[in-house]
């Protein structure tokens, strides 16, 4: 773990003409009566064209902004890598100390975790790809992992799966990176299997996922008898193979490659350890049909 002191110790070695830091005061209270210098946030060079970027807070991003689009083939989240945003959060408004954070340079689908500060909308049980805030590089090489645990205290430590049953490497602080991370969902991944059906619950075929056209994005939580439900918009390129046989002049058995955009239901029951996709739904097809993909 990262100590506050090491910050500190950093801030003061630092060449002030290539970054610039805000620097915040915070008194933690009965666990730590000390007063420590907070480093806010690190101001680097490639973000730092005040034309280029607009500074947001959170309930702006996470309820209702989204970025300009124009130059994204398909409409998705992913494109908008070029297009971040500042975004200020406020641990108060999780229960914590009253303590403000300014992020630099977060996109529209993603969540921010900087210090003492973790997004609500991040739940133990749900994969997440992590990505370093201050440049594109991606923590675990860019693939997602499922968050296993968020643990108590000033600072968390927020734990990953490991394909290790002996000793878990996939750890890490909210406190770990001074510049924070930005954490984004991936329910639906490539290799991913579902059967389609029509608006009367008819199978029409069979999709596999191929690739992600996009980066998906949490559009909305909520609790249902105990089971965390979340919808994702996702973008995905399929593959798809229809069960009859001929339509026409066309052979409905030979796959075609189609993008697929739609809303995931995603489930973490009660007592499970991981999140499942339920379905896809507000799906339309080349042929026009609204249909639903779902998991048999």
């Amino acid at each position: 773990m990262i100590s506050y002191e090491s910050i500190i110790d950093e801030f003061y070695s630092t060449d002030k003409t290539s970054v610039g830091f805000e620097e915040e005061r915070v008194v933690l209270g009965p666990r730590d009566s000390k007063t420590f210098q907070h480093i806010g946030r690190p101001i680097h060079e490639s973000l730092s064209d005040s034309k280029a970027k607009r500074s947001r807070s959170l309930q702006d991003v996470a309820f209702g902004y989204r970025y300009s689009l124009e130059n994204s083939k398909d409409g998705g989240p992913e494109s908008a890598r070029g297009h971040l945003c500042d975004v200020t959060v406020r641990c108060g408004d999780n229960g914590g100390p009253n303590v403000e954070y300014t992020i630099n340079g977060i996109a529209s689908h993603e969540m921010p975790v900087i210090g003492m500060y973790v997004d609500r909308r991040i739940s133990p049980g749900f994969p997440y790809r992590v990505r370093y805030v201050g440049s594109f590089r991606d923590v675990y090489d860019g693939k997602p992992k499922t968050l296993t645990s968020i643990g108590m205290g000033y600072t968390h430590r927020l734990t990953f799966d490991s394909d290790s049953l002996n000793h878990n490497d996939n750890v890490f602080w909210s406190d770990s990176q001074p510049a924070g991370f930005a954490f984004s969902i991936q329910a639906v991944s490539p290799g991913d299997v579902f059967v389609i059906y029509d608006v009367c619950s008819m199978p029409l075929g069979e999709a596999k996922v191929e690739s992600l056209s996009s980066a998906q994005e949490e559009i909305d939580t909520r609790i249902e008898n105990g089971a965390i439900c979340k919808t994702v918009r996702v973008w995905l390129v399929c593959s798809v193979v229809y069960f009859q046989g001929h339509h026409g002049l066309v052979d409905l058995n030979s796959p075609s490659s189609e993008t697929i955009v739609g809303n995931a239901l995603v489930v973490k029951s009660k007592g499970d350890k991981r999140a499942q996709v339920v379905c896809i739904s507000n799906v339309c097809l080349s042929r026009n049909e609204e249909c639903t993909l779902r998991r048999d």
